[in-house]
């Protein structure tokens, strides 16, 4: 018997990709699943990395998180301000509209599988969302649908159509709600004919409870919100895995709840709570500045005055543990091979993990160093702070100096103390 039909996007957490050669739990994932390891070490841009294992029934493409494959000063705003969050939803969409093409109509229908950190989980749950409102367009050739074998390019009309979802997914039109008449009828003229097509949802700590925050020229802050917070019924089994230790207003956590018509044996929410931070749970290690791409240059520089944010491996292995035991319970064809062997060995790293295997614990606490040029700053406060109540036994050159610099220390010490990140 032919495998099952398996559409599988992994969406990347902020500044994650092989632009920053950071190995994530939603990379290591995709490396599971087969994605050549060597192709994304040697990718210089923040470029998808597909992958099709037609013997398995799996066509799957890494997608790297915000702020990628841009110019330095692009690196910094999209990753700030997930300006480019949009694009992320657009082409993850476009993928599955790409890929998901049936054998027959009498065939099993291909199941979606999806997985994200951070923001990269803010847009698989998006593009469920799309999915929810407009279903997965057929792909046409000469007036028929698209064979399975044919998985060419969009056409200009068909990303188009698909932009189009976009919009009307965002629209506060109550003539575009996934229930209108309107939308029933555009779902059943342009889309596949499946209740529920995403078999799995993998999610690694969502950010954008309150929306994503983006620039609007002229009035300062908005944000890019949530249009369906909940769960639909395009969504069989989600997995959530949230951390316990997290206290940026940023990254409140953005629960998975159900949709009112979610009712049926087959759909399950799984929310659980994890210890460590965001960037622990996802095995996020990051600098602020670029080490990749355009803005390498530049950003090597600053971040070699920088320090990095270091995540809890530990932390991470037992979230990675979890989502492999759940993709092993709904996976009817492995959908990761040896998974077994995969889940012990996390096993044996936890039981066996040092000093050096846990990370910077929680930054927040001295945020300062960890920012753009952290290590002058940290090193200019912790100065100043030592002179603080002992100036006695110095000459009074060094008094003189330290007075001069003890305006700029107190908004220093505060602002390291302060719950501010960037990502």
């Amino acid at each position: 018997m032919a495998p099952t039909e398996r559409v599988v996007v992994l969406c990347d957490g902020t500044w994650a990709g092989s632009e920053t050669k950071t190995e994530t739990n939603i990379f290591l994932l995709a490396e599971m699943m087969g994605l050549d390891k060597q192709l994304y070490l040697t990718s210089t841009s923040g470029q998808n990395i597909p992958h099709k294992d037609t013997a398995r029934g799996i066509k799957a493409c890494y997608f790297p998180g915000a702020g990628l494959g841009g110019t330095f000063l692009e690196y910094l705003f999209n990753g700030a301000t997930g300006h480019d969050i949009d694009d992320n939803c657009l082409e993850v969409y476009e993928y599955i509209v790409q890929h998901y093409t049936p054998q027959n109509q009498q065939s099993p229908q291909p199941e979606v599988w999806m997985f994200g950190f951070s923001r990269g989980a803010y847009t698989v749950r998006c593009v469920a969302g799309m999915i929810y409102n407009c279903g997965i367009l057929k792909r046409r050739k000469n007036g028929h649908t698209v064979s399975a074998n044919d998985n060419a390019a969009l056409t200009d009309e068909e990303k188009a159509l698909c932009r189009q979802v976009y919009w009307i997914y965002r629209s506060n039109d109550p003539a575009d709600h996934p229930e209108s008449p309107r939308s029933t009828t555009f779902r059943a003229r342009a889309s596949h004919n499946v209740g529920t097509p995403i078999k799995f949802m993998g999610l690694l700590d969502t950010v954008g409870a309150l929306g994503i925050p983006y620039l609007n020229p002229g009035v300062g802050l908005t944000f890019n919100e949530f249009r369906d917070t909940k769960i639909s019924t395009v969504v069989e089994k989600v997995y959530h895995a949230v951390c316990i230790h997290e206290r940026m207003w940023s990254f409140e956590p953005c629960h998975v709840l159900p949709a009112k018509n979610r009712i049926g044996p087959q759909f399950e929410i799984h929310e659980r709570w994890f210890p460590g931070c965001h960037y622990d749970v996802g095995r996020h290690l990051f600098q602020f500045f670029p080490s990749g791409g355009p803005g390498a240059t530049i950003g090597s520089v600053i971040n070699g005055l920088s320090q990095p944010v270091k995540p809890n491996l530990v932390f991470a292995d037992l979230a990675l543990k979890w989502m492999l035991e759940s993709i092993k319970e709904h996976s009817r064809d492995e959908l990761i091979s040896n998974v077994d062997a995969k889940i012990k060995e996390l096993v044996t790293n936890m039981e066996s993990a040092d000093d050096k295997y846990t990370g910077n614990g929680d930054i927040y606490s001295n945020l300062l160093q960890y920012g753009p040029l952290g290590s002058v700053w940290g090193t200019l406060v912790d100065t100043l702070k030592q002179f603080e109540g002992s100036t006695s036994n110095v000459g009074s050159d060094v008094i003189v100096a330290v007075s001069a610099l003890q305006p700029i220390a107190e908004p220093l010490w505060k602002f390291a103390r302060f719950n501010f990140h960037l990502a």
